[in-house]
């Protein structure tokens, strides 16, 4: 997903349907579009900063890298978030 200046009402369908599946991970990467889907959608991009399922990236380049790669999960930007999670939750377990 990109930038569409010109397609406000799609991009925020599309964001809105992305959220609405609640067991796939969600990857937002590129300042652009980081910086619609918070003017789209602000209530719903401050309800996920925190949600696991969501990863943002600053960078349009590390999506590239995850396609090029074909696994988004072996970024290690995504491995240490995933280890941040597993840790915190063995925490909240203890």
């Amino acid at each position: 997903m990109s930038y569409t200046p010109y397609y406000t009402e799609g991009s925020e369908a599309l964001d809105r349907t992305i959220d609405g599946n609640r067991t796939a991970l969600k990857f937002y990467g590129g300042g652009d579009t980081l910086q619609e889907f918070k003017s789209l959608c602000p209530g719903l991009y401050l309800s996920v900063l925190d949600d696991a399922l969501y990863y943002f990236f600053t960078g349009g380049g590390s999506v590239l890298k995850a396609i090029e790669q074909n696994d988004a999960m072996g970024m290690k930007p995504v491995q240490a978030l995933i280890e941040n999670k597993k840790n915190m939750e063995n925490e909240l377990t203890r």
